[in-house]
């Protein structure tokens, strides 16, 4: 043990030569493949990925710096050289960047993310604030080698007792071990300012060197695991022993010599009782921790980096393997773990590297694969439910880019089910509901809803087939017949056969159907579909079939055809309402609406234009009740004629009274009425059909009225009980 000494920290106030400076947070959320191209994914679970960030630099990478990253709780740390990029959790915000004088070797968070231990190349150790964005102290460790590529090989900050313990490797064969770090307290000291506070941690710290170079000459790493109620180091890397246990006074406890000749990475499972070893030949081999003994090799191979996420925390407490549990490996607690690596593809004639999660078991399931660049490092895991690599891209003249922060997240079937929905990828969608017993018509009906937006944008004559293929696969009659309905298709032939496609549908579900709740269905929509087709008649005949537009039908189709009449006759489309009228008059029953409908005729429309359709469709089925409305109407646009119409006057007048004559019949005025018209003016008649008086006529047409007080037929029609 020797005493702890701090050197001053030593940060570079203007960015490197090479600065990686172009950062853009926040883009999750965006389409992935649209922004990133299309993904090599694979495996029988559900995961998805988001690219959270992106790191890169306004000059030419001639060279691939060394990088790694780091999560925590809070944080997302992302080394670069000699650059620190700390952004949040979900890297939509950057929140500092740190600029060392020497490359970065490796980094750990705390158990909070609140502070940052950061070895460089040149041996120093910073110990870092992250919401104070500084550095609390440095500590000079080793001096640099040359001949080794990196001065530290790994950081680790383990729970130990009622503190924290930092273990720092050293790549030349030492462990520098940090014990009775009290992360809470020194949080709390620097929170209210106490330096006195900050001090006494400082001060509390047991720091420790432990030469392994007897055992491991090249340190690739090392790590505290449990033994029973003492703790002890586990330190792998090339040597006569490439994986040795030490205990805390710094004696060797075990080594062991074969078969492994060089390890490159070691973890624990969750309990300490096993630990998966990679070696330098890229393969995976299960050990015993508390006898070192190797259990099984895993069939892997070309492994270069590998991490476990740690699945049920409950295991079954298996004690020390006999000798058919050591033969089979088969031990039930390594189930509960999933092995998180990066694998290379010897086979492919191209570098091909795989992110990769494999189930620990005896079928090695494999449960994800993507397929990754080259450049690419898995973050150190703080959540087993969103790992994050650093991934590096290369630009169109084969130099390194950018590095995209990446996001690997477990999502349930139902996520990626609506998810390949909304990007509709309906042929994934559909083998996925199979694979999953989700609703694979619900698949069906939102490619029918894509269409149809798709027809409303911009139809093409192909939408048509389009649509009753996709509309094969639905068994729900509403569904079809709304759709049907719905289609906005360039022409009203192609219209014409949708809706007969529905109504022959309609006919092959009605087969075979005898109970009342299926017919009152297809009673229900067969009416739907034939009101339908008779529209779409009445529309074409009222506008010419080639200046067919979908959303003039659509308006058309669902619009109240007595408003559609009255609109048409105040616009002075007086054919559109004639044929509306007569094609559909009885099927809503329009003349219960004749006040309205008379009254929606402009003052200014000339009456040969709707004289043949009031004499042969509108007056003789007037409802009785409205007699008198419907005379009195004739009275006033008969007298309104002789300035609306004042070269046809009196004829014009004369032929709309004449037009009433089936409403005369009904009163017995009818031919005396027209007799004496003949003799009288246009006004003088009108006089005479009121009761109103006419004035001195010479002739027989003076007679009706010189007979004293006799009443007109209009003035009757006012007065039911008078007798005709």
């Amino acid at each position: 043990k020797k005493p702890l000494h701090f050197s001053s920290c030593r940060l570079l106030q203007s960015p490197p030569a090479m600065s990686f400076d172009d950062i853009c947070p926040g883009l999750c959320g965006g389409d992935e493949t649209v922004a990133f191209g299309p993904r090599n994914e694979g495996g029988s679970a559900l995961y998805r990925i988001d690219t959270l960030a992106t790191i890169g630099s306004s000059q030419e990478v001639a060279t691939v710096p060394s990088f790694m990253a780091a999560g925590g709780k809070e944080h997302l740390c992302v080394a670069l050289g000699n650059q620190v990029h700390i952004f949040d959790n979900s890297c939509t915000e950057l929140e500092a960047s740190l600029n060392f004088e020497a490359d970065v070797d490796c980094m750990a968070l705390d158990h909070n993310g609140s502070f940052l231990v950061i070895g460089d190349r040149s041996g120093e150790l910073h110990f870092l604030d992250i919401e104070a964005r500084k550095v609390l102290f440095s500590q000079l460790l080793a001096e640099p080698n040359a001949k080794l590529q990196r001065t530290m090989s790994s950081i680790v900050v383990c729970k130990h007792g009622s503190s924290y313990r930092l273990l720092v490797a050293l790549t030349a064969g030492a462990v520098h071990s940090f014990a009775n770090i009290d992360f809470d307290e020194l949080r709390r000291a620097l929170s209210e300012g106490d330096l006195a506070g900050v001090q006494a941690v400082k001060a509390g710290m047991v720091v420790t060197q432990l030469d392994v170079s007897c055992a491991c000459n090249v340190v690739r790493g090392a790590a505290l695991f449990h033994k029973g109620a003492t703790s002890k180091i586990l330190v792998w890397g090339d040597g006569p022993e490439p994986l040795s246990i030490w205990s805390d006074d710094c004696q060797k406890e075990r080594g062991i010599a074969g078969p492994l000749q060089s390890v490159s990475n070691c973890v624990f499972t969750e309990d300490h009782k096993f630990a998966l070893v990679l070696d330098a030949t890229g393969h995976i081999s299960v050990w015993h921790m508390a006898t070192l003994v190797m259990l099984r090799r895993l069939p892997l191979e070309h492994v270069r980096v590998m991490h476990v996420v740690f699945g049920v925390t409950d295991l079954a407490d298996a004690g020390p393997p006999n000798a058919a549990e050591a033969a089979s490996g088969n031990n039930h607690s390594l189930h509960n773990y999933t092995l998180v690596l990066l694998q290379a593809d010897a086979a492919a004639q191209q570098a091909k590297v795989f992110f990769k999660m494999v189930a620990l078991g005896k079928e090695m399931n494999e449960l994800y694969s993507l397929e990754v660049s080259p450049m690419c490092k898995i973050a150190t895991i703080s959540d087993p439910e969103a790992i994050n690599i650093v991934d590096g891209q290369n630009g169109d003249q084969g130099h390194l880019q950018k590095f995209l922060v990446r996001c690997v997240t477990q999502t349930l079937p139902t996520n990626r089910f609506y998810h390949l929905l909304h990007k509709h990828r309906f042929d994934e969608a559909t083998q996925f509901a199979a694979q999953f017993q989700l609703d694979v018509e619900l698949v069906h009906r939102v490619r029918i809803t894509s269409i149809l937006d798709r027809a409303d944008k911009n139809p093409e004559p192909s939408i048509c087939a389009e649509l009753q293929a996709g509309l094969n696969m639905i068994q729900d009659m509403e569904t079809v017949v709304d759709s049907c309905l719905q289609a906005s298709l360039p022409s009203a032939e192609d219209t014409k056969v949708v809706l007969e496609y529905a109504l022959t549908r309609l006919e092959t579900f009605k087969c075979g159907k005898s109970d009342p709740a299926s017919l009152e269905v297809f009673e229900r929509l067969s009416m739907r579909i034939c009101s339908a087709l008779k529209r779409l008649g009445t529309f074409c005949m009222a506008l010419a079939e080639s200046s067919f537009n979908a959303e003039c039908w659509h308006h058309f189709r669902s619009t109240d055809l007595i408003r559609e009449v009255m609109s048409c006759l105040s616009q002075g489309k007086v054919a559109t309402a004639v044929i509306s009228w007569s094609r559909h008059s009885h099927e809503y029953d329009m003349h219960q609406s004749i006040v309205s409908v008379l009254s929606a005729i402009p003052e200014q429309a000339q009456s040969s234009h709707f004289l043949a359709w009031l004499r042969d469709d509108v007056f003789p089925l007037v409802p009785r009740q409205h007699h008198a409305f419907v005379l009195d109407w004739i009275n006033r646009r008969a007298r309104s004629m002789e300035l609306t119409e004042k070269k046809q006057w009196p004829d014009s007048a004369i032929r709309l009274i004449s037009a009433a004559d089936s409403l005369l019949n009904l009163l017995a005025h009818s031919k005396p009425a027209l007799h004496y018209a003949d003799s009288m003016t246009p006004d003088q008649f009108a006089s005479y059909l009121i009761g109103a008086p006419v004035g001195s006529l010479d002739g027989a047409a003076a007679s009706p009225v010189a007979r004293g007080k006799a009443r007109g037929p209009l003035q009757q029609a006012r007065h039911p009980k008078m007798e005709g």
